[in-house]
């Protein structure tokens, strides 16, 4: 569900919401494959968007249901390799398809966008006639070949197989729908990049990701409480939090044994639930207001070591003024730089250290913190990129007009 805070992907998709509303009257439909929204349709409403959820109870792909069930792992991921989609996408199903195109069929549509590229099958329900574009985010098939790799470095390697079979997926997806349409848009100059050299011909736009903001904010911290802000539906932000938990953790408790940390977002799975065990950390999952994570935040921190696109939750956290320290991927593509506007490390032990330094120093961290909004306030404001994201649109339709002529 498109929302201004809270899930990063929520996030983006109000971004592009509130760009098409611009445009003229705006009708929305949330596919909901990755489970149900605990999100209300707070911002479709204030935008005056009609929105439509779709029921997916018994609707998922019927190949798809039966490997699902194949008790034995190697025959599971060879059904998985011959349905030749990633797993998201069999959310897109004929049953699913149906239900589009006759909701698309209800009323003559000048654009519609599709905000994810596991959805990009949801094309199939649009007339030709009709301009349409599709927001990619992120490097899906990088993402899952790092995760891959990752998995396999551990010796899990049927998992490994799996997301490297999830990566094919999206490559094979994507061949076939891309052509359908007007414009492509990707989250990051990076991944833009990357992508053009597996594919020279593609043409993407970059859309930044961006936050609302605010007036500087009350903090209220005490010194000792960090944060980790994401979605656990996310598989990155599962495999760091377990790295900073595990490898990092236990060397800050060791040197500050006040210090907490604060795991909060949706779908936490087992393997988060299970790090409440661990001394001084509390899963608390989904929040209603994410501001008052943020104030009460001493340091927020984005552990990721896989992954592609650009990070809400290192935004999020500038623009409430919360320092952070990340790794170099977790800030990839963005102008946030260290030193002077966070603090940065990938090994566990200079994480560690950063994290210590960055507790120690109050004064260095409101300097950090205070030059990472102004930052974000010039180049990641929501206002601004929504403003130049509506202009484009408009020029995708002009584009398409003369092209009919």
């Amino acid at each position: 569900m498109p929302a201004l805070s809270g899930n990063g992907l929520a996030m983006r998709l109000g971004l592009f919401l509130e760009a098409l509303t611009r445009l003229g009257p705006t009708d929305l439909v949330v596919v909901p494959i990755a489970g149900p929204s605990e999100c209300a349709p707070a911002l479709p409403a204030r935008l005056g968007v009609a929105t439509q959820i779709l029921a997916m109870d018994g609707r998922w792909d019927t190949q798809f249901a039966l490997i699902n069930r194949l008790a034995d792992a190697q025959q599971r991921l060879a059904g998985f390799r011959a349905f030749g989609r990633p797993s998201l996408a069999a959310g897109v199903s004929a049953s699913v398809l149906a239900e589009l195109k006759r909701l698309v069929g209800r009323r003559t549509y000048e654009l519609v966008h599709i905000g994810r590229s596991y959805l990009s099958a949801a094309a199939l329900a649009v007339g030709n006639d009709v301009t349409m574009t599709l927001d990619l985010d992120e490097d899906e098939v990088t993402s899952y070949r790092q995760l891959a790799a990752q998995l396999g470095q551990q010796g899990r390697s049927d998992e490994a197989a799996w997301m490297e079979a999830e990566a094919e997926g999206f490559t094979r997806l994507l061949e076939t729908t891309l052509s359908r349409f007007h414009r492509l848009f990707i989250s990051s100059a990076t991944d833009k990049d990357r992508i053009a050299l597996r594919d020279p011909a593609l043409r993407l736009d970059v859309v930044e990701n961006a936050v609302a903001m605010r007036p500087s904010p009350a903090r209220r911290d005490d010194g000792r409480t960090i944060v980790f802000v994401g979605s656990f539906g996310y598989q990155p932000n599962v495999a760091g939090c377990l790295w900073f938990a595990t490898k990092v953790w236990p060397q800050v408790r060791a040197a500050s044994p006040a210090v907490r940390l604060r795991l909060v977002g949706r779908d936490p799975p087992a393997t988060i639930r299970d790090l409440a065990q661990h001394d001084g950390i509390k899963v608390v999952g989904p929040v209603e207001d994410i501001a008052d994570t943020y104030e009460e935040a001493t340091l927020a921190i984005a552990p990721l070591d896989a992954g592609t696109g650009t990070r809400i939750k290192v935004l999020e956290a500038a623009a409430f003024e919360v320092p952070v320290v990340a790794t170099s991927l977790a800030v990839s593509g963005l102008r946030l730089n260290a030193p002077e506007a966070l603090w940065m490390a990938d090994d566990p032990y200079d994480f560690a250290a950063a994290v210590l330094t960055a507790l120690a120093s109050p004064a260095e961290r409101h300097r950090r913190a205070l030059r990472a909004r102004r930052i974000v306030e010039a180049h990641y404001d929501r206002a601004r990129v929504v403003g130049d994201l509506a202009s484009r649109f408009r020029d995708v339709l002009a584009s398409a007009g003369d092209q009919r002529r």
